[in-house]
């Protein structure tokens, strides 16, 4: 009985010691998808409360591409190649995300909901203090 413990403790930490190697996901892909990928900005507030919901990007899009490049425009606008050019890095290990337009730095703490779907929360250091409220484009 003693050496059936003995062999099952030492299976069990045989495994947790046996040098598997536990990676850090990276949530890079999940905003480009490979190539680019189109977020809605469905809707922006300031603080946590419902009542301070905002238009401020009422019809607006976010498009991330792979090579870092960073796109907030309308949709009419995008079609005509305009929009507001700039790039991002993501921190995966601290789920954060660093939009950056010339001088201006969107600083965010992402919240994944599911696959098509997140809440960017503005960190300190942020220029701006909008909360906002990613979806995909739903298959139909």
């Amino acid at each position: 009985m003693r050496f059936s413990i003995f062999i099952v403790l030492s299976l069990a930490l045989s495994s947790c010691f046996h040098g598997n190697r536990l990676d850090e996901v990276d949530y890079t892909r999940l905003f480009h998808g490979g190539q680019s990928r189109l977020w809605v900005v469905n809707t922006s507030q300031i603080g946590l409360e419902d009542e301070q919901k905002t238009d401020r990007f009422k019809n607006e899009v976010l498009v991330f591409y792979d090579d870092g490049t960073v796109v907030l425009s309308d949709l009419a606008k995008l079609y005509q190649g305009q929009g507001k050019k700039g790039t991002y890095s993501v921190y995966s290990s601290n789920k954060e995300i660093d939009i950056r337009f010339g001088n201006e730095r969107w600083f965010y703490t992402f919240e994944i909901k599911d696959e098509h779907y997140l809440v960017l929360s503005p960190n300190e250091g942020s220029s701006t203090s909008f909360m906002i409220y990613l979806s995909t484009i739903p298959e139909l």
